[in-house]
């Protein structure tokens, strides 16, 4: 039986500019039988893929997209994808259970994953070392004020001056304080899914190695990312106690030119749980949508030749549509 508090995604809610992104950006996988753009558009792809998809998070989406563009055709990989799929269509609380964590990871910014793995950064300043300068004068004059009290003059010209570069650099990073916030979600699904999945001793031990490498650059990325205490009065006075030392101190700029070297260092890493997660997503919606279908076939592999052999086959976007043999 379906789950109540997993619904389909309606059709309107297929972004592709985002779903292939990591298609897109990922050219380290080229396989034999690439899907081309062209035959994307003259098989109506992207209608068929929306009919077929049954997802639960963006990294599943794009993921699945992935796998369908990069045609597989060795029959070693359909045994073991198919032996993967009996495993998890054999208990439906399981199911159930790892629908819940993957639709943690269903938001607008979970799309951008793969610019974390593949895209461009955004570059270090190129006035950093006046960031490094500016922060030694800050400490230096808060120190000397204690005794000299003209240093808190020179302290408001400097704080003028940071609160101009503090909010400067917001608008210059856009959305990625946001995006890089979201490791923090992927490294606690990927250790929420260990729990339902067999993987084997040694890809979980290197899952559990690559969650914690992420998890030491996740502490900085959250230090980017306190505008979610404005909830309340209280939260709110410690979000402008952190937004005022930031200012002061320009701890912001540093921390986030720290966290883009990590993240440039951790791509392997976070790429290995985007794909992890991917698997499982893609395995759910494999078994829910033969679960949906009225029937389906598994291919039949025999001695390699130029032949393929069709039973009953019909046009899946075509209401009604008449079965043929080939």
């Amino acid at each position: 039986m379906e789950p109540e508090t997993i619904k389909a995604k309606p059709k309107d809610s297929f972004n592709f500019a985002v779903i292939q992104e990591y298609f897109s950006l990922n050219d380290m996988e080229a396989t034999q039988y690439t899907l081309s753009d062209r035959s994307v558009e003259d098989l109506d792809f992207h209608d068929f893929f929306a009919s077929i998809d049954r997802t639960i998070s963006a990294v599943g989406q794009q993921y699945l997209y992935d796998r369908l563009r990069r045609l597989e055709t060795s029959e070693a990989e359909a045994t073991a994808l198919e032996n993967e799929l009996n495993f998890y269509a054999q208990e439906e609380k399981r199911t159930l259970a790892l629908q819940k964590i993957l639709s943690q990871l269903s938001t607008s910014n979970d799309y951008y994953f793969p610019f974390l793995i593949f895209g461009d950064l955004p570059p270090r300043l190129n006035f950093f070392s006046v960031i490094r300068v500016l922060q030694m004068i800050t400490f230096l004059s808060i120190f000397a004020s204690f005794f000299y009290p003209s240093f808190l003059l020179l302290l408001l010209v400097i704080f003028a001056i940071n609160l101009f570069l503090h909010y400067w650099h917001k608008m210059r990073i856009g959305n990625f304080a946001a995006i890089f916030a979201r490791l923090v979600r992927l490294t606690k699904t990927a250790k929420q899914l260990l729990v339902y999945t067999q993987s084997g001793k040694d890809i979980e031990a290197t899952l559990t190695k690559q969650i914690h490498q992420i998890e030491k650059l996740t502490g900085k990325v959250l230090l980017l990312k306190t505008e979610n205490l404005q909830g309340n009065e209280i939260t709110s006075l410690i979000w402008y106690i952190f937004e005022l030392f930031k200012i002061i101190t320009l701890t912001e700029i540093s921390t986030f030119h720290t966290v883009v070297d990590d993240i440039q260092v951790a791509r392997p890493a976070i790429k290995s749980l985007f794909d992890f997660i991917g698997k499982i997503d893609l395995l759910l919606s494999i078994n829910r949508l033969r679960s949906e279908l009225p029937f389906y076939s598994q291919p039949i592999f025999t001695t390699p030749q130029k032949e393929l052999e069709l039973v009953g086959v019909y046009h899946p976007l075509v209401k009604n549509c008449v079965e043929n043999d080939l």
